[in-house]
C-alpha cells in the first residue's frame, strides 16, 4: 500500500517541477528525463544531501568523501568509471547530477520508485535510510 502511494506521489511530481527555483534546474530536467528519474526527486535529494551546494564536500569516518550538490560518495567511482565519472570531474555539477541518476536509476530498477529503494542512494543501513527518508519526504511533501 505504501508502496503504491509512493509511486502516485512520484508521477504527481514529474508533472511539475519544484517550487524553489535553482540554476541546476536545467540539469535537473535534462538529466531526469534521460535516466527516467523524476527531476524533483533530483532536486529534492541535492537540497537534504547539500543544500544546493554544488562546492560542498565532506568526509565520512570511514573515510571516504562525499562530493558536489549530490554528495556522490567516493566509494562509486569504480562503478561510475565506465561513464567517465571520476575524482577529476565529478564537482562538475551536470557530472555530479548524472552520477546520481546512475545510482538511483540502478537502486530503483528491481523495486521500483519506493522509499527502500531510494534511500540506498544514502545508506544501505536501515537507521541512517529510515531517518535521511524522513527528511526526503518532508521535502517532497512541500511540494503539494
Amino acid at each position: 500500500m505504501v508502496k503504491k502511494h509512493f509511486l502516485v506521489f512520484i508521477a504527481l511530481l514529474s508533472m511539475a517541477f519544484a517550487k524553489e527555483t535553482t540554476a541546476y534546474d536545467e540539469h535537473f530536467k535534462e538529466i531526469g528525463s534521460h535516466f527516467g528519474i523524476p527531476p524533483t526527486l533530483l532536486k529534492k535529494i541535492a537540497k537534504i544531501e547539500s543544500n544546493l551546494n554544488p562546492k560542498c564536500v565532506g568526509v565520512n569516518k570511514n573515510k571516504t568523501v562525499d562530493y558536489g550538490l549530490m554528495q556522490i560518495n567516493s566509494c562509486h567511482f569504480k562503478e561510475l568509471a565506465p561513464y567517465g565519472i571520476n575524482e577529476a570531474n565529478i564537482m562538475n555539477v551536470k557530472v555530479n547530477i548524472t552520477a546520481a541518476a546512475i545510482l538511483l536509476k540502478k537502486y530503483v530498477a528491481k523495486d521500483g520508485f519506493n522509499f527502500s529503494e531510494i534511500g540506498k542512494y544514502h545508506s544501505h543501513t536501515e537507521k541512517f535510510k529510515s531517518i535521511w527518508n524522513g527528511r526526503l519526504s518532508g521535502e517532497l511533501a512541500k511540494e503539494l
